[in-house]
């Protein structure tokens, strides 16, 4: 006990104490009595103190009761619950402890809400604090199972005089809350003061014992909620009005009281109800070390949208409650998807070519095997083949089309011809195995196969170069087939309007010229090919084409890129790696972009790449579903992280948790995608379109379902954080593991496999 003078007549009082010596509770009881032996001193009388109940009848109680049966009460309690509840936004490397506290006042008028409410359901301000937390806590963390730290008084009614003893008694355990988003918020509240009254009986086991018989251990939950019934500075206030009715206090008044409380927890909530009934303060202490001011800002604000939601809407279904304030909102829905660009409306990639040939019909467009073709001439060999295929076949707008050709001038006429003949091409790679050929041609019913076969019966003939039939920008370009979770791939219907927008996105975003050299290396079954191939031929620059030796190999491509001056080329990110630790970057003067997509782009990629070169790194990030590319980020050297970036023109990039609702920046959730890139959905698969594709109830918008996991960062750019499912990428093409297990599983004396 310290007593300071300030200044003549003015004095600070400091009482400190370890928790071991005695709990908050304890504080009234001492309080009462200073003033008591305060007020007897300056009036010269003997204080007379109410008798003392030793702390050892509660040693005794302790002795007397069923361990065995508490600790079999909070195995089954616990039972189940695996995967910890944590406060997110924490930062990833955080050491000490610096303290912190953010304050929330509750107005009159939310107070008058809460109490209201808790009187008509029969439950305690407490048990209406730990249910809005829990379910916050629970939208943060995409479960409808969390558990939490509760600080409990551990004063047993039955121990007679349990009220004014003076020690320790209060005790951490856990909260377990499970609920569904079809619950009710009042229901919800209902089922956790039902399940507090269940507990009370076993509120004197140690945390430590309740831990060791959980999965978590020691993780079970990283930080506590604390409701104090016992508001400390209003006791001192109170005694002191109390004495001041006794002779001798006339002249002492409280100038202010604070009480400073650390526990060894990171974050604390604390709530501290007025006994006079002004209103409610929570306290959110935290270690600034871990969290920045501004996050626990944002967790106090939900909190409170979400106590005046409890309050407001006790009766609707927890799912249709949000957390987020009406600014946020905006933020994550549209101000970070303001992404309008007035693009010229029903243009196709055979109308962007015809336009190119038009204009430049001499200038080269391709580059293969030593050879130059110019516009004009693979408009005319494509135009010959299109007449071919509808001179030969019964064709009607969307066919589609098989193309089956090793990589050389003839894929790209083929690919052009299908497109021309206002048909859909389906791409089949000549490696594939049989069983997967057979099973695509099947799938996709394509009316020919434009295979090497086809072509020389093609060149045996004679047909007019001019063939250019109707396509309209709604109209399927291909149909991709990925890897299938089900055990057999499936076929994404993409249409013109989608890849003319990302196309000419990537064009004018990137500034490319006609001056520009496109590497073509991707393999045609991968989309990424799609604007390789089409980015050239359709805005007119020049592709060079690689062919299948030196797909692989970084020093042919370095010297591939080095003798044709190319300017722009594509890796997949461990094909980059690979390139870079094999291939001579530094002389590569030609390169002016190097873009990245199909797989998580690792900071030590791009940490390699800045240490030998300037050439800026471009990252993209879109599935099959959406046209190719959907985001974007451009790195720098000296980055910690590489974010999948912003979304590109006419795209909407959503994060949904679990109840569909938007995930505020820093909470993982489902990347959706929406805007006029969407795929039409998958060939005769209407059962998986329409569980991919959906209408979002909110947003009267269709979307596509990723199953990507990521996070809104700070600037508004999206952290990509892994998959939902078992998916893999394999030099980024898309893997599931069920096309895999299916496979193995039809091999001889296999029952199952996983």
């Amino acid at each position: 006990l310290t007593v300071l003078e300030l200044k003549p007549g003015e004095y600070e009082f400091i009482w400190t104490h370890h928790h071991i010596l005695m709990d908050g509770w304890c504080a009234g009881v001492l309080i009462n009595e200073f003033y008591q032996i305060y007020r007897s001193l300056l009036n010269a009388t003997t204080p007379v103190l109410a008798p003392v109940i030793p702390y050892v009848n509660y040693i005794r109680w302790l002795a007397e009761q069923d361990q065995d049966s508490s600790q079999a009460y909070w195995e089954s309690y616990l039972s189940g619950y695996e995967q910890a509840a944590s406060i997110p936004f924490r930062k990833a490397d955080s050491e000490g402890y610096i303290g912190g506290e953010e304050k929330l006042v509750l107005s009159g008028e939310e107070v008058a809400g809460i109490n209201s409410l808790c009187r008509s359901a029969g439950i305690t301000e407490n048990t209406f604090m730990q249910g809005v937390w829990s379910y916050l806590l629970g939208r943060y963390n995409n479960t409808e199972d969390v558990v939490f730290g509760a600080v409990v008084s551990g004063r047993p009614a039955g121990l007679a005089g349990v009220e004014n003893m003076i020690g320790l008694f209060i005790n951490t355990i856990p909260v377990r809350v499970r609920y569904a988003g079809s619950m009710t918020a009042l229901e919800l509240l209902q089922q956790l003061q039902q399940d507090a009254i269940s507990s009370m009986a076993h509120h004197y086991v140690k945390l430590s014992d309740i831990q060791s018989r959980s999965v978590p251990g020691n993780r079970l939950f990283d930080h506590i909620l604390v409701y104090e019934n016992y508001p400390v500075e209003e006791l001192v206030s109170d005694g002191l009005a109390a004495g001041e009715q006794g002779a001798g206090l006339d002249a002492l008044s409280l100038q202010g009281s604070e009480v400073v409380e650390q526990t060894n927890y990171d974050f604390t909530v604390l709530v501290s109800p007025s006994s006079h009934g002004k209103g409610i303060q929570v306290l959110f202490r935290y270690n600034r070390a871990c969290f920045a001011e501004e996050d626990v800002q944002r967790i106090s604000a939900h909190f409170r949208q979400l106590l005046t939601g409890f309050t407001a809407h006790a009766s609707q279904p927890l799912q249709t409650l949000s957390y987020l304030t009406a600014a946020e909102q905006e933020l994550l829905l549209h101000t970070y998807n303001d992404t309008a660009v007035s693009y010229d409306r029903g243009d196709t990639l055979p109308g962007l070519f015809r336009r190119q040939v038009e204009l430049q019909p001499d200038a080269t467009a391709l580059v293969y095997d030593g050879r130059n073709f110019t516009y004009r001439e693979l408009d005319e060999w494509s135009g010959r083949l299109a007449s071919y295929l509808h001179a030969h076949y019964t064709l009607s707008g969307e066919e589609l089309i098989g193309i089956k050709l090793h990589r050389s001038e003839w894929l790209i006429i083929s690919l052009l011809a299908v497109l021309k003949s206002g048909c859909a091409y389906v791409p089949v790679d000549p490696s594939y195995p049989e069983e997967r050929q057979v099973y695509i041609a099947e799938d996709s019913h394509y009316k020919v196969c434009i295979d090497d076969g086809l072509l020389a019966s093609f060149r045996a003939g004679e047909y007019s170069p001019d063939c250019y039939h109707e396509v309209r920008e709604d109209q399927l370009a291909y149909v991709l087939y990925t890897s299938g979770s089900t055990g057999q791939p499936k076929g994404c219907m993409l249409e013109h309007k989608g890849l003319v927008n990302r196309l000419r996105w990537m064009w004018e975003h990137y500034g490319f010229t006609g001056g520009d050299v496109v590497l073509q290396k991707t393999t045609f079954t991968f989309d990424v090919s799609v604007w390789e191939l089409f980015l050239p031929l359709c805005f007119g620059c020049k592709m060079v084409l690689c062919d299948d030796d030196t797909v692989y190999s970084p020093v042919q491509l370095a010297a591939l890129i080095r003798a044709h001056e190319i300017s722009n080329a594509h890796f997949v990110p461990v094909m980059l790696q690979s390139f870079i630790e094999h291939a001579d970057i530094a002389s590569l003067y030609s390169l002016r972009r190097v873009f990245t997509s199909g797989e998580a782009l690792p900071v030590v990629t791009v940490t390699g790449w800045y240490r030998q070169t300037e050439i800026p790194l471009y990252n993209l990030y879109g599935p099959t579903e959406a046209s190719i590319d959907v985001s974007y980020y451009d790195t720098k050297p000296g980055i910690n992280k590489v974010p999948i970036g912003k979304p590109v023109a006419n795209t909407q990039l959503y994060i949904l948790d679990n109840y569909g609702g938007p995930a505020a920046a820093g909470i993982t959730g489902e990347i959706h995608i929406g805007g006029v890139q969407l795929a039409r959905g998958y060939y005769n698969r209407p059962a998986l379109t329409a569980e991919k594709f959906m209408v979002h109830p909110v947003l009267q918008e269709r979307l596509y379902r990723t199953g990507d996991l990521g996070r809104w960062l700070p600037d508004g750019n999206i952290e990509y954080l892994g998959r939902l499912d078992d998916q893999v990428k394999i030099r980024g093409y898309r893997i599931e593991l069920g096309e895999v297990e299916h496979a193995i599983s039809h091999l001889p004396g296999i029952g199952a496999a996983v």
